[in-house]
């Protein structure tokens, strides 16, 4: 209760630690923005323990797992897929090209929720459309890599040996032949930067892969942030108990012929609060409640399953042409850009061992990685979108025998240019 200290003054104690604590929070929130999140479970429990109401400051919240913000990833998606590496099995993403500074970027699910839960759930539609547009710019450039008259003449070549060997019972596509398509195409000219068209065709790939990586690790960031509500969805889509509803004979016979998940949806707040003749407002914030139990459960539908659609959309836009286009020869091409992955690949390692051992600035600090999944990503969603992984599977190039010297990294002088 409030004590009377004068005739005319009073002092309310729970109103003075309430608004102490108030400020508390706010100035510390906007000190450190990361202890949003402790300074709000603060005021739970004050609430809980001892009845206090502190206001809530309203600041945005933040987190010290946030790294590159989701929005600042798609504005500049060419240079993301082109600097970081992907780690498939990690669902991870590193600086491989920092431009010769000390530290390097991760970008991790945990980044990506956090984004997700700032900007909210939308953000996830816009990245794929941003992707969109992105894989559509790096198809044209292989499909204008492919319409060459040289390297179409030379997959040309390549295809009549292939038949002839499938035909004389030969083991498949060789190393020895993939590498000899490699030194062909490489000798067709470099950029101005000195890197061989194969090399930068094969950058093109990785990026693609790397893009397509970044829409799935959005997408299990988004299925991750709305986890935790599932439980109530459930709970949502459940009868509940004690609430007489009464229906005619045509609501009944609409709902038996209601798909399960329909019918499943037909239990909403919604529905029992106008059952149990609730004012207008409550029944209007029981609709809000089951949009939110929707906007959950369509997290989880196949429907957002983007890599599958993405693919799905290119090839159904490419199968008009793409049976006499040079793109049906893109699966005799995999082998060599194999070999500049792996060249490439091995480079980097060897620039993150100097990296470790030496503190000089040097350019080997710009392509230091350990992994890049990205390329084998890619790769196997431009076979699927040109309807070619049959044709890639019987070239058996998977089992092709690799001697020891192939795997000499300094026996070809042209693949140090690989990057």
């Amino acid at each position: 209760r409030p004590i009377c200290v004068a005739p005319r003054a009073v002092l309310n104690i729970r109103t003075e630690v309430e608004l102490r604590l108030g400020k508390t929070f706010y100035d510390l929130t906007a000190i450190e923005p990361q202890l949003a999140e402790t300074y709000d479970r603060m005021r739970l429990l004050a609430l809980e323990r001892y009845g206090l109401r502190v206001l809530d400051g309203r600041l945005p919240a933040a987190s010290l797992d946030h790294g590159l913000d989701v929005i600042e990833i798609m504005r500049n998606v060419h240079q993301f897929s082109a600097q970081y590496s992907y780690s498939l099995h990690r669902q991870l993403f590193i600086q491989s090209s920092n431009q010769g500074e000390a530290k390097v970027r991760t970008i991790a699910l945990e980044h990506l929720a956090t984004s997700i839960r700032t900007h909210g759930a939308g953000v996830v539609n816009t990245s794929v459309h941003y992707i969109y547009g992105f894989l559509k710019k790096k198809l044209e450039v292989i499909m204008e890599f492919l319409g060459d008259e040289s390297v179409r003449s030379r997959m040309l070549t390549d295809q009549q040996w292939a038949l002839e060997e499938r035909s004389s019972g030969g083991k498949g596509y060789s190393w020895t032949r993939a590498a000899e398509t490699a030194s062909f195409i490489r000798r067709l000219g470099a950029g101005a930067d000195g890197v061989y068209f194969l090399d930068k065709l094969r950058q093109v790939v990785t990026q693609i892969g790397n893009t397509l990586a970044y829409v799935r690790m959005v997408r299990t960031a988004g299925m991750r942030c709305v986890s935790g509500s599932l439980p109530y969805a459930d709970a949502a889509a459940a009868p509940w108990a004690g609430v007489p509803i009464e229906e005619d004979d045509e609501a009944r016979a609409a709902e038996e012929q209601d798909t399960p998940e329909e019918a499943a949806g037909r239990e909403s707040f919604c529905r029992n609060a106008k059952a149990a003749a609730c004012p207008p407002l409550v029944t209007d914030a029981a609709e809000a409640a089951d949009e939110a139990v929707r906007c959950s459960q369509r997290c989880f539908e196949s429907s957002t399953d983007y890599l599958n659609l993405l693919a799905e959309v290119f090839a159904k836009a490419l199968e008009s042409f793409i049976g006499t286009a040079p793109a049906r020869l893109f699966h005799l091409l995999v082998p060599a850009l194999s070999l500049s992955f792996l060249n490439s690949l091995l480079l980097g390692q060897q620039a993150l061992a100097k990296r470790a051992t030496t503190s000089a600035v040097s350019s080997l600090w710009r392509n230091a990685l350990c992994f890049d999944d990205g390329f084998a990503l890619g790769a196997a969603c431009i076979l699927r979108i040109f309807g070619l992984e049959a044709d890639f599977q019987a070239l058996h190039w998977f089992e092709a025998e690799i001697l020891e010297e192939d795997l000499a990294l300094g026996g070809d002088e042209d693949t140090r240019h690989g990057d």
